[in-house]
């Protein structure tokens, strides 16, 4: 795999603590933190995605909201009933 080294400042505390979890999952920094950006723009994109989807069906009511997701999709993947 084909990395680029960069630089980045932290605050003190973020830094404490992104390197105290690293260490309690067996993982450098450098991972933890690629790990992160990743999630981020996971995230992001998910953000991104679901405006566009209220934007053309409009918002989800409260009760939409609140139903329970089926066991069946909470893998990821939809599964045969």
């Amino acid at each position: 795999m084909s990395v680029r080294k960069v630089t980045i400042s932290l605050d003190p505390d973020l830094y404490a603590a992104a390197k105290a979890d690293a260490e309690r999952k067996g993982t450098s920094v450098s991972s933890w933190m690629s790990d992160a950006a990743a999630e981020k723009l996971r995230q992001q994109a998910w953000d991104e995605y679901m405006a566009s989807y209220e934007a053309e069906h409009g918002e989800f009511t409260e009760e939409e909201l609140g139903r329970p997701i089926p066991v069946a999709y909470v893998s990821g993947k939809k599964q045969a009933s």
